[in-house]
C-alpha cells in the first residue's frame, strides 16, 4: 500500500510573512495552557527526567566541533505531544528515552502539564511557549479525536487544517512560529511540503531575561578565548557577589537573573567526565551556599545551532518510532499500521544571545512523520575556554536550556 507521511515539529523559534492565511483553526485555542495554576513544587522525578535528557543530549553532541545549545524542555514537550499517538513498544521506547518509563500516559501528561506551568509562570522574565498541530486537509478524517483532545487538554494545542500543497501554508506555519519566538528562528519548514507529509506538531519556546546586575558595556574588552578556534572575543567584565565553588577542578559560578527563581550556572571543568542530573543540581547547591566576590570575565555569545534529532534519539534508544514497518502510532490516526505512519526526521534549532543586559534564547524541535589594575575580589573566573552553561530554575531544580560553548562568536 502507498505509504503516507506525518510530520511533527517541536519548535522554539521561527519567522514568517503577512499574506492571508489558508488554514482553518478547528478549536478556539491560543496554543498554550490557559490554566494559570502555579506549581509550587515540581516532582523531583519529573525535573530529574528533564535534566537527564539535557545531559544525554549534550554528552553526545559536545564531541562535535560546533557549539551546542539545546532545550530539553522543548524536546520533551514536542515528543510528549507526539507520543500521545503512540502505543505498545513504540510508546514504551519513547517514554524510556524521556526517562519516564514508569509513568502511565495520563501520569506522563499530568507531569508535562506541570512542567509547562513552571516554565510559563515567571517573574521579571519572559518565557513564551506555544503548541500547535497542523493537519493536511485530506488527512483530517483519519486523525483520532482522542489524540486531539489529549493535546488540547494537556498542551493547550492550537489545531488547524489546511492545504499543504499551497505554498502559503508553509508561510502560515512559519509565521505562527516566528510570531511566537520574536522572529529568532526564520524557518521551521521549507516549501514545498513533501506530498506524504500529513501533520506537523510544533512546540515553540522563547526566553528573555535580564541579569540581576547588568554588565557595564564600558568594561567589555577584546580578550583571547582558547578552544577549537583560538581567537579574540568581546569579553564582559564585572566584580559581583555570586554563588561560587571550586571543587575537584570544577569552577562553578551562578549568575542570577532578575527573576528570583532563575540563574545561569557556568561551569569550567578540567575533566571531560559526564555529569548526572543529581551532580548538576549538587554543583548549583554548593555554589549557592558559598557567595563570593567574583571578578567574572564572560564572553558575549551570539550563536545559532541545528541538531539532527533523529540520529540523536536513535542513539538514546528510540528506535521503533522511526521504522515504517514497526512504528505503532495507532492512537494518532486510523490505519496507522497499514500506512506505515512513522517519524521520518527530528530537528532542533536554537538561538542564544548572552550580552551585558541579559540572555535571549529560543529553540525549535521538528519531528517529521511519514507514512513512509584589577579590582578587589575574593576569586576570579575568566571564562576564556570552552564552558558549559545551564539555565536553571533553582526553586524547581528544572533545566530549561543547556549548552557547551566552544566558539562564542562564530
Amino acid at each position: 500500500m502507498k505509504k503516507i507521511m506525518l510530520t511533527f515539529f517541536a519548535v522554539v523559534m521561527i519567522a514568517g510573512c503577512s499574506t492571508k492565511a489558508v488554514f482553518t483553526p478547528l478549536y478556539d485555542s491560543p496554543g498554550y495552557l490557559l490554566d494559570k495554576d502555579k506549581v509550587t513544587q515540581l516532582s523531583y522525578d519529573v525535573a530529574s527526567a528533564n535534566n537527564q535528557l539535557a545531559i544525554d543530549m549534550l554528552e553526545i553532541l559536545k564531541t562535535s566541533e560546533d557549539n551546542v545549545f539545546i532545550s530539553p524542555s522543548s524536546m520533551m514537550i514536542a515528543l510528549g505531544m507526539t507520543l500521545n499517538g503512540a502505543t505498545n513498544n513504540t510508546l514504551a521506547q519513547m517514554l524510556e528515552t524521556l526517562h519516564m518509563s514508569d509513568y502511565t500516559l495520563e501520569e506522563f501528561n499530568d507531569a508535562l502539564r506541570a512542567v509547562q506551568l513552571v516554565l510559563i509562570n515567571r517573574q521579571n522574565s519572559t518565557l513564551n511557549m506555544t503548541n500547535s498541530i497542523w493537519i493536511r486537509d485530506r488527512f483530517e478524517e483519519r486523525v483520532l479525536p482522542s489524540f486531539i483532545e489529549r493535546n488540547k487538554k494537556y498542551y493547550g494545542a492550537m489545531v488547524a487544517v489546511g492545504d499543504f500543497d499551497d505554498p502559503q501554508m508553509t508561510k502560515d506555519i512559519n509565521r505562527w512560529v516566528s510570531d511566537a519566538t520574536k522572529k529568532r528562528i526564520p524557518t521551521a519548514i521549507d516549501e514545498p511540503i513533501d506530498p506524504l507529509t500529513v501533520m506537523f506538531l510544533i512546540n515553540t519556546l522563547y526566553f528573555n531575561a535580564d541579569w540581576a546586575t547588568e554588565f557595564d558595556k564600558a568594561d567589555t574588552r577584546k580578550q583571547m578565548f582558547y578552544g577549537k578556534a583560538n581567537k579574540e572575543v568581546d569579553m564582559m567584565s564585572a566584580v559581583l557577589t555570586l554563588g561560587y565553588s571550586d571543587v575537584e577542578g570544577k569552577k562553578v559560578v551562578l549568575l542570577p537573573y532578575k527573576d528570583p527563581d532563575l540563574t545561569m550556572m557556568i561551569i569550567m571543568d578540567d575533566s571531560s567526565d559526564a555529569y548526572s542530573a543529581d551532580q548538576l543540581i549538587q554543583l548549583a547547591q554548593q555554589a549557592q551556599k558559598n557567595p563570593k566576590s567574583v571578578w567574572l570575565n564572560l564572553p558575549k555569545v551570539l550563536i545559532e545551532t541545528k541538531v539532527d534529532g533523529k540520529k540523536l534519539l536513535q542513539q538514546l534508544g528510540m528506535i521503533d518510532a522511526f521504522e515504517p514497518n514497526i512504528a505503532d502510532f495507532s492512537e494518532m490516526a486510523k490505519d496507522a499500521l497499514l500506512t506505515g505512519l512513522h517519524i521520518a526526521d527530528v530537528t532542533q534549532k536554537t538561538f542564544l544571545s548572552i550580552g551585558e543586559k541579559g540572555t535571549e534564547a529560543a529553540a525549535m524541535t521538528k519531528v517529521e512523520m511519514r507514512d513512509e589594575s584589577a579590582p578587589m575580589f575574593d576569586v576570579e573566573m575568566i571564562v576564556d575556554r570552552p564552558f558549559t552553561i545551564v539555565i536553571l530554575d533553582t526553586r524547581h531544580s528544572l533545566i530549561s536550556f543547556m549548552g557547551y560553548i566552544q566558539n562564542p562568536q562564530p
